[in-house]
């Protein structure tokens, strides 16, 4: 029995005789399910509260559900006999390629890749038209292949630009890179060449197709960077054949339909996702749970719950998708619990949740998870959690290895609790483990008992980065009772907000300070004022501020009679720091503001003989 014909037996057994005591579970027996359209179950999938449905795989078994088509190492891929591509490969690494011909399996429509990366968010704002769709994704051994890169693992960095570009008139840019000359020559020719990178900003990338590059180096591309380019920015070029040198890495000739790769061992499966859809996507589902499941290989999201309520997705495994692994919209009570997930191309897991007209909580929880290697394709704001909406948790995670944000929050009265945090914003400048910004109505959210620990500037660090990060001006956040340990950067960063308390967090090895409180709003250079854009992106001019249930959210009625660009009413009390420098006030014209600065400890970086022990301190 498929598992469309399990979900029309239950759809009939529904029909006919209701539901049985204590539900249905569908039983998946240990295999590969190759899912060539997404797997849709609605209201009439739905459970009860006390008669729920659940998928599971078969006890001790593993059934894994995959968005691509399985090809065998040793049976489908072949040498390399193509006398042009052998002269576009590397010599040294040529016998350690194989090839596989999509031709031959009927696959004969390979499409473009698309535009990636968080630059592409502003081109919607410039009504720029890109493509947004992965054809194609290569999975071997439960990895997501690269597409053929140079540099294999690093940046090489921008030497001169050449062309901004222009975004009115959807013009690429041009640049030169620090390249070896003798890579140019051997790229002129390439015809589906691309370059990624943070063109102007450490926490903002972008992929784009080259146009053209000549002799001399200079690299055109064929969209524009909206946010401008840079000398001495970081990129690669990606999609080469040329490039194919390093295992792992893959490129399909979209002229002939031949695939070359470059496997770590010529054993195992090989994956071929093309799925244009989630791979498991539920629409207004009730009382349902999706258990011990390994979801792989979409084009897009692993997991898709809309509309949807009690849906519980446990004990799963999640990855090697191209967007997010779990996509949560407009949803309640839905549970993301005890799940592995990873390699996923831009984010782990993303909800929305409750009402910000009645503050009505979503009730989502993202708890016990571990969320790793993730933003993969877009490498910024593309977070392990975010939480949006009201009243929505992530609890108790382990999230690690990104090179941006781990959680982001926008809207009210979520909790961020107990999460261990470590090794992100490891191409990231200016940026925050746990972040959010602007709206001064997302206020009442809490960030407690976390661990973050193990962050390390490596990006140009013109401003370096933070373990909680409330940018520009956002206000009303409650950060205690964290543990912020071996951080190059500040621990927080109050970016020109007010309301905002630090209470009874324990700082160990930061280079920087406990606090780092700005002025933004009011600081020369700057440019703000309360003006129509700011009540508009503020939320300010929608008034809701104004009444109930938003009266409860102390100073916000009367912001606008009570210099709102100040920095006011912020708590810094009671943490203990060690080898971490006091409080900065930065970007400020006027010392304190009304904010409650009292009754820190901070330990002399001198006592290095004495190790203060987490644990001991936490508790």
């Amino acid at each position: 029995m498929t598992l469309a014909q399990a979900q029309n037996y239950i759809r009939s057994y529904k029909s006919e005789y209701g539901y049985p005591k204590g539900g249905f579970v569908v039983y998946l027996r240990q295999g590969t399910y190759e899912i060539d359209e997404t797997v849709l179950f609605e209201s009439k999938d739905s459970g009860l509260e006390n008669a729920p449905i659940v998928y599971s795989s078969y006890p001790g078994e593993q059934a894994v559900l995959t968005g691509g088509k399985t090809f065998s190492i040793e049976n489908d891929f072949h040498e390399v006999t193509n006398q042009e591509a052998i002269s576009k490969i590397n010599p040294e690494v040529i016998d350690n390629v194989v090839c596989l011909d999509l031709n031959e399996y009927g696959i004969t429509e390979y499409g473009e890749l698309p535009v990636t990366g968080h630059g592409a968010s502003y081109y919607s704002e410039q009504g720029i038209s890109y493509l947004k769709e992965m054809p194609f994704n290569l999975i071997h051994n439960d990895i997501t292949a690269s597409l053929a890169r140079w540099p294999n693992d690093e940046y090489t960095t921008v030497t001169e630009v050449i062309d901004q570009g222009s975004a009115v008139e959807n013009s690429g840019f041009s640049v030169k890179g620090d390249i070896p000359a003798d890579k140019f020559a051997k790229w002129v020719n390439a015809d589906d060449m691309y370059m990624h990178g943070y063109w102007y900003w450490d926490w903002s990338d972008l992929a784009v197709k080259v146009s053209s590059i000549d002799s001399s180096g200079v690299i055109t591309g064929v969209n524009p960077s909206v946010s401008g380019v840079r000398e001495n920015q970081r990129f690669y070029v990606y999609n080469l054949l040329e490039e194919l040198d390093a295992p792992n890495e893959w490129y399909l000739d979209r002229n002939t339909g031949i695939l070359y790769f470059y496997p770590q061992t010529k054993s195992g499966e090989v994956i071929l996702s093309g799925l244009q859809a989630p791979v498991i996507n539920c629409n207004d589902l009730g009382y349902v749970t999706f258990k011990n499941l390994k979801i792989s290989g979409s084009c897009e999201n692993g997991i898709v719950l809309n509309a949807c309520e009690s849906v519980t997705v446990e004990k799963c495994e999640i990855s090697n998708t191209f967007k997010t692994g779990v996509k949560i919209s407009n949803s309640s009570a839905c549970v993301v619990n005890d799940c592995e997930i990873y390699q996923n191309g831009s984010g782990g897991v993303a909800v929305s949740g409750g009402s910000l007209a009645t503050l009505s909580f979503g009730n989502n929880v993202i708890s016990n998870n571990r969320i790793h290697d993730y933003s993969i394709e877009q490498k910024c704001y593309s977070p392990a959690i975010s939480l949006n909406g009201a009243g929505n948790c992530a609890k108790d995670n382990v999230i690690y290895n990104s090179p941006h944000l781990a959680i982001y929050f926008t809207g009210n009265d979520h909790q961020i609790i107990g999460n261990e945090i470590y090794d992100v914003l490891k191409e990231s400048d200016d940026s925050g483990a746990i972040y959010s910004q602007m709206v001064k109505t997302y206020r009442g959210n809490e960030i407690k008992n976390n661990y973050i620990h193990d962050i390390s500037a490596t990006a140009s660090a013109n401003k370096g980065n933070y373990c909680v990060y409330l940018d520009n001006m956002i206000d009303g956040t409650v950060i205690s009772s964290n543990v912020f340990e071996d951080i190059d950067g500040d621990a927080v960063m109050i970016n020109g907000g007010r309301d905002n308390s630090v209470t009874d967090n324990i700082c160990i090895n930061v280079s920087k300070s406990v606090v780092r409180i700005t002025a933004i709003g009011v600081a020369p250079g700057y440019g703000y004022e309360v003006n129509e854009e700011f009540l508009r992106d503020t939320n300010l001019a929608s008034g809701v501020h104004l009444s109930s249930p938003y009266s409860k959210y102390n100073h916000l009625a009367d912001i606008l009679n009570d210099e709102p660009l100040k920095p006011k009413y912020n708590i810094i009390k009671d943490n203990v720091c060690y080898n971490t420098n006091d409080i900065r006030i930065t970007d400020c014209g006027e010392e304190n503001m009304d904010n409650l600065i009292a009754d820190n400890t901070i330990l002399p970086s001198v006592i290095t003989n004495v190790y203060p022990d987490v644990t001991s301190i936490t508790q």
